[in-house]
């Protein structure tokens, strides 16, 4: 009676020239696409949690320039022929306190340095404010590529999972009907 069931193991030359049977240690088919869509599900889960690391990461520089901008926009002299005055400071995102002319420039927002000061007129302000509502728009549209990639990863795990949980059902019917059969 087993002569009549057939085997779902490769056969041992066809295996060993396509070189499977060394890496899947003699598995039967549905048994390495299910090892290796569990594989790749772990990848994608990786690549989601670097994805989300990095947006993260993304807010908290948004969240941190705009409150410099704010700080800014406070500071701003009213008049062109005033003095100059300090960028300002502001609480960062991790509760601690930035000089607004400090943090632009360790980010590499442009803001002017002529006399090395930290302080501007009313023209600096406002090439200083350009200047980091342009950084932010770029942000904003890095940030909106990142959440298509983000939704792009989860279709692609969901699509693992879901061919892992087809697998599973394909292999559990068919071993379903042998035993019928045997019965």
């Amino acid at each position: 009676m087993s002569s009549s069931i057939p085997d779902a193991r490769i056969g041992g030359s066809f295996a060993s020239a396509l070189g499977i049977s060394d890496r899947f240690g003699g598995m039967n088919i549905p048994e390495m696409i299910l090892a290796i869509q569990v594989e790749r599900g772990q990848i994608l889960d990786n690549q989601i949690k670097d994805q989300m690391e990095e947006m993260q990461k993304r807010n908290e520089w948004l969240r941190d320039a705009n409150a410099a901008l704010g700080a800014m926009r406070a500071q701003r002299p009213t008049s062109e022929g005033g003095g100059a005055i300090s960028y300002g400071t502001f609480v960062d995102s991790k509760g601690t306190t930035q000089n607004v002319h400090d943090w632009m420039r360790a980010n590499g927002v442009q803001i002017e340095t002529k006399g090395n000061d930290k302080v501007g007129v009313q023209a600096e302000f406002d090439q200083a404010i350009q200047n980091l509502k342009s950084s932010i728009d770029t942000v904003n549209n890095q940030s909106q590529m990142d959440m298509v990639r983000l939704q792009g990863l989860m279709d692609k795990r969901n699509q693992a999972f879901d061919m892992m949980t087809n697998t599973i059902s394909k292999t559990s019917k068919s071993l379903d009907g042998i035993i019928g059969n045997m019965r």
